[in-house]
């Protein structure tokens, strides 16, 4: 049984002008995965397995409203340096007050998808760069 209710989820995106909700998430997506070296040699009968990297990416789909992207297309790149600033993502699982999965990641792809049938699109890709933590209270940036 589910335990809790997405309906009120929030996004929080530090686009180094202080925070900024992306109001329009109809839903979001964390996907969190750790490579592994298989150290298995013919003498074996099953694998053996190491844990290596770590990795996140969050998924964050909205209906784009009528001020355009919430995200900038150049949100944390420094074009100067062609580099991309890691900011702040909070993801919520209730209103800004529950259980929160949060680190500091880069926007790495924007899609806007426009049907004839539904609003118009727009999907935010970012990429963890650092620890994802879970937490039930304001997340600590230290």
């Amino acid at each position: 049984m589910g335990a809790y209710y997405g309906k009120t989820g929030t996004v929080v995106w530090d686009a180094s002008a202080g925070d900024e909700t992306i109001d329009t998430v109809t839903n979001w997506s964390i996907a969190a995965t750790c490579d592994v070296a298989d150290a298995a040699d013919m003498s074996q009968t099953y694998h053996v397995f190491y844990a290596g990297f770590k990795d996140w990416t969050a998924i964050v789909e909205t209906n784009l409203p009528t001020t355009g992207l919430e995200v900038p297309i150049t949100a944390g790149v420094d074009e100067a340096l062609g580099e991309h600033t890691p900011a702040k993502l909070e993801l919520w699982t209730d209103d800004v007050s529950t259980e929160v999965l949060y680190g500091s990641a880069i926007c790495t792809d924007i899609t806007v998808a426009v049907s004839f049938d539904a609003v118009v699109k727009a999907t935010y890709t970012f990429q963890g760069t650092g620890t994802l933590a879970w937490s039930t209270t304001e997340p600590s940036y230290a």
